[in-house]
């Protein structure tokens, strides 16, 4: 299986830090006083330290998302020297869609003209990208495919998924009734949006892809993003079901999840087959998830000068935070063919991978 190309799409509105705590202070107003606020709002400063934060990239007022992004995604299949006709399967990866049906997959299909390939959807949380490709490396391998389509397009920060506050409700991250919700609510504010497309091929030729994946499906309850009927799903009450009751929301113990991170990746980097690949690796891609664990990380390997965030410029990009900082790097000219890169992807700290290939 070869990378035969990648590319990204970046809304133009970008957030920084001092925004996001003025729309804290707006939105949070009402359920303190001023002195309270202010404590709060320094608070919360604190915790988006700790994670890294900058900024995040979300869609400007009337931006046309997906028609831009659907137009990267064609000039990528043209820049490819392909035909639609040739691509076998579109998958899509992302966590953000409109449609609880049909899969996603075959609507972006439909848009962009490509008739008659396998669609499907692929879901592990921010993992999707990478577990995509784990999935379809046999496919391509055994010639039952020739060229797959791997799209992801996370439009997260909408009213109608709750991640923006808006006159259609949903959940609104910048409205803090407590210092107790900053545990698994502030985390919200560094979500960013992105999409990314990725077109891998069949080839005799390409060395193999080194994939290994950690699970503790345990995790699930320290980050999530509920649907309103969750309740009928839970044989045991939600970890905050008595703040989230039956509404969609999205949480995150971020503290919980940079712990795991470091249990789980610095045993995997060590081990004796890992190793010689992280060592060769040109670049180091981690999840978009925050920096500092990633660094503490990597610095015990000596190999944080080969890191590239994504979350830097754009916030967790959620699924595109790896295909995305991939793609910058290739665009940079860091990135060459023959280069080993060594991706780190985790997905609601329910799984863990660490994935290796010659692009």
């Amino acid at each position: 299986m070869r990378l035969a190309a990648i590319d990204h799409y970046v809304p133009e509105r970008v957030v920084g830090l001092e925004e996001t705590l003025d729309l804290f202070r707006h939105y949070s107003r009402s359920f303190h006083s001023e002195s309270m606020l202010e404590g709060l709002i320094r608070a919360i400063r604190d915790y988006l330290a700790t994670t890294g934060f900058r900024q995040v990239t979300v869609r400007g007022p009337g931006e046309p998302a997906v028609a831009r992004y659907l137009e990267m995604t064609r000039e990528l299949i043209r820049s490819a020297g392909i035909g639609l006709h040739e691509i076998d399967k579109v998958v899509y990866v992302g966590v953000a869609r409109g449609y609880h049906e049909p899969a996603t997959a075959h609507i972006l299909a439909s848009y962009l003209g490509i008739k008659g390939a396998e669609c499907f959807d692929i879901l592990d949380a921010c993992s999707s990208w990478s577990r995509a490709a784990h999935i379809l490396a046999p496919h391509l391998a055994s010639k039952q495919c020739r060229n797959v389509l791997v799209l992801s397009l996370e439009l997260n920060r909408s009213a109608s998924l709750g991640h923006w506050p808006g006159p259609e409700g949903g959940q609104n991250f910048f409205e803090v009734k407590s210092r107790d919700d900053l545990r698994w609510a502030v985390w919200g504010c560094t979500v960013g949006e992105a999409g990314t497309a990725t077109l891998l091929r069949g080839d005799d030729d390409a060395p193999p892809w080194f994939f290994e994946f950690f699970h503790d499906s345990d995790f699930h309850k320290y980050c999530g993003w509920t649907l309103p009927n969750h309740r009928d799903y839970d044989l045991e009450p939600n970890l905050l079901q008595d703040t989230i009751g039956g509404t969609s929301r999205f949480y995150a113990f971020a503290k919980v999840i940079g712990r795991s991170i470091d249990t789980y990746f610095t045993e995997a980097l060590a081990r004796p087959d890992i190793r010689p690949l992280v060592d060769e690796a040109k670049v180091v891609i981690p999840h978009s998830v925050s920096i500092p664990p990633y660094q503490r990380l990597f610095r015990k390997f000596d190999i944080d000068h080969k890191a590239r965030y994504s979350f830097t410029e754009h916030g967790n990009t959620v699924s595109c935070g790896v295909p995305l900082a991939l793609s910058k790097c290739i665009a940079a000219g860091e990135v060459e063919r023959g280069d080993r890169v060594l991706l780190t992807p985790s997905g609601s700290g329910a799984s863990y991978g660490v994935i290796s290939f010659r692009y």
